[in-house]
Formats: C-alpha cells, sequence, structure tokens
C-alpha cells in the first residue's frame, strides 16, 4: 500500500483496495521537532501562507489561493522548529490575539510545517506611550508589525501598525521586534476605567498626538469610552478606543459623541448534516501513516477520497463555506486549499439526517 506524492502534479492519494482485517499503518515520524518552546509561543502568517504536511520542498501544502498581500493575518502555536520550518498548530485556546484564528483550522489541532521566513514581524513585548496631551497607545505582543518606512526621532524605527478597525505608526526599537511573541498581560500605562460609552459619528476625526489615528473603514462608528477624570479641551473629548490588539486614547469633538445601540447578531439555524462525522479527540493521521494530530471537536466530513494505510482519508477544505458544496464530493484530488486528514474506520460514522441547531461544521 503505496501513497505517492508529485510535487509537479496536484495532490492525488491513491485509491487503494484495503483489506477489511487488516490492521492501520503506524510510521514513527521522521520529522523531529528540535527548539521547542518553554512556555506558549505564537506567530503570525498571512493568509496565503501555505501549510505543508511535513518540513520537506516536495510534500503537499495547503493554501488559500485567493488570498491577497493585505489580507488578515492569523495566528498559529509554535511547536518547535527544524531547520526553516517552524513546527505549528492551530491556535484553539480563549485568549484574545492580535491576529485572528483561521477559520478554516477550527476543531483541529494538527501537526503543520510553515517556512521560517513565513512569520510575520510582530511586536514582542507590550508597548505604549502617552504623548503630552493625554492621547496615546497601548499595544499587546503579537501586534503583526509592517516594514520601516522611516527611523524615529529616538532612534528606532517607524513601523506601521494594522489592527482589527485602525491605522497607525509607532517607533519601535530592535528588541520590541521578533517573529514570534508570547502572550502578555494588558500594561497598566493608561488607565481603562468604567465610564460612559457612546457611538462616534461616523468620518469623526481622531486625534492622536500631532496626528490622527486613522480607521480602515472612515464611515464606520466605532464606541468610544470617555476617559474618567480628563475634562474637554480646546482639541476634544478624551476617550479610548479597546481593541484586542490593545487600547488607542484619542481626542474626538464632544459633538461626535452619540447615543445608540448595537443591534444583536442572528443566531445561526440548524444545519443539515451531510456526509461523515467524527466525535471529539479523535486522531488523526497524515495519508503516509505519520500522526497529524486530533480533533478538538465534532466535525463534519464530507469528501472521502480513498483509503491510505489502512485509514479512511478526507479532503479538508481551508474555505468552510465550501465543504457542504456537494458537486465537489466526487472530485478525487485535492485542491490547492485542502488538507488530507485520515481517520481510523471505526471512528466515523454515518451523519443523522438532522443535527441540533447549536451544533455546525466549524
Amino acid at each position: 500500500m503505496v501513497v505517492r506524492i508529485n510535487s509537479k502534479l496536484p495532490f492525488v492519494i491513491a485509491l487503494v483496495a484495503v483489506a477489511g482485517c487488516r490492521a492501520p499503518q503506524v510510521i514513527a515520524d521522521p520529522y523531529v521537532v528540535h527548539d521547542i518552546p518553554q512556555i506558549e509561543t505564537f506567530v503570525a502568517v498571512l493568509p496565503s501562507t501555505p501549510l505543508a504536511i511535513a518540513p520537506v520542498d516536495n510534500q503537499w501544502a495547503a493554501r488559500e489561493p485567493t488570498a491577497t498581500l493585505d489580507g488578515q493575518p492569523y495566528v498559529l502555536r509554535v511547536r518547535g522548529r527544524r531547520g526553516q520550518w517552524l513546527a505549528v498548530s492551530p491556535v484553539n485556546d480563549n485568549h484574545e490575539h492580535c491576529a485572528q484564528r483561521h477559520d478554516g483550522l477550527r476543531g483541529l489541532d494538527l501537526h503543520l510545517w510553515i517556512a521560517a521566513a513565513a512569520a510575520l514581524p510582530v511586536l514582542s513585548k507590550p508597548k505604549h506611550l502617552v504623548y503630552p496631551d493625554g492621547t496615546g497607545w497601548q499595544l499587546h505582543a503579537g501586534v503583526p508589525l509592517g516594514p520601516r518606512v522611516a527611523m524615529g526621532p529616538a532612534g528606532g524605527e517607524l513601523r506601521a501598525v494594522q489592527t482589527d478597525d485602525y491605522l497607525t505608526a509607532i517607533e519601535a526599537q530592535a528588541d520590541d521586534v521578533a517573529q514570534t511573541y508570547a502572550l502578555s498581560h494588558v500594561p497598566p500605562a493608561v488607565e481603562r476605567p468604567d465610564a460612559a460609552s457612546y457611538c462616534l459619528a461616523p468620518g469623526t476625526r481622531l486625534k492622536l498626538g500631532d496626528g490622527e489615528l486613522l480607521r480602515k473603514q472612515a464611515a464606520a462608528a466605532p464606541w468610544a469610552v470617555v476617559v474618567v477624570g480628563a475634562p474637554p479641551t480646546a482639541s476634544g473629548v478624551l476617550v479610548e478606543l479597546r481593541e484586542r490588539c490593545g487600547c488607542f486614547r484619542v481626542r474626538v469633538p464632544e459633538a461626535a459623541l452619540q447615543t445608540g445601540g448595537m443591534g444583536l447578531l442572528g443566531m445561526l439555524a440548524g444545519t443539515p448534516a451531510k456526509g461523515f462525522v467524527v466525535a471529539a479527540d479523535t486522531p488523526l493521521w497524515w495519508p503516509d501513516g505519520r500522526p497529524a494530530g486530533v480533533t478538538t471537536a465534532a466535525l463534519s466530513l464530507t469528501r472521502e477520497i480513498g483509503p491510505s494505510a489502512g485509514r479512511r482519508c478526507f479532503a479538508w477544505s481551508l474555505r468552510p463555506w465550501w465543504r457542504l458544496a456537494p458537486k465537489l464530493a466526487a472530485q478525487a484530488q485535492l485542491r490547492a486549499d485542502e488538507l488530507p486528514l485520515c481517520l481510523e474506520p471505526n471512528s466515523v460514522r454515518r451523519a443523522p439526517a438532522s443535527l441540533p441547531a447549536v451544533w455546525a461544521p466549524p
């Protein structure tokens, strides 16, 4: 029973007749992970980054073929290094990272590899700055940093910073920048007291130091918290804009503070089940018999691509909305956005006719 991988052609898992009594093949993983971090360490990568199943150039790597270079970065946990490769896994913790989690990897704890050069430069530790007018910012470790645009007045590099909603530049010293980071607590430099919240009028200019904090969507109406004990000045009211990446203190015209409500997001309806389902904590394997990880939630598998090493194998798309497309079910080859996941035959069961509303394919 052989799985052949040809780097010049689309990845194909050979459809092999498997005797029902044959035990699944188990092999030792030849790709030993080195430099295992002593504490949890993370990287931020672009959505176009290939996710390889092994740290060699001729092995399969899934990627998002339509991703752009300015797409929102996502976070991965670092398991170690092997040469010019980083061993990584999806992030399934409850902590807040500045980079988002990869929606296509939810419910999986996979043993993946990325080129070490794909890790984006990030803020290696919490950093804050307060200007004389009371405005300022505090940013958490892990905020992705853009390339250097100029040298700063304190001898550091001026680098672009892009959070969920805002754009600015900060001066970063050499030890502020790294390719990996550990989680950090919010620094106490800028207090975050409970205070009245307002919706800012669309298009409101956000004064930050001698410049302006830019918004990705200028017409958006962000929520702001008025800073207690900071009376209005000719430059406006001091407010905080709070994000998972940190907090910005800016001044805005008092007339820009508006009251309003946020509409509730509609709840997802029940999703019809298709194909097969597997339970949480189910071991996963790559087609060549190496351990691939484990499921962390009940998952729906819709595209079986043939057995390998005595196991049933399925195509797992990095695009969650594509998994339920029935026209794709008959394709035997993996697409660029798919990973091959194999399971012990007795861990796969046919999906029920319907599933509760609280369940949905990740």
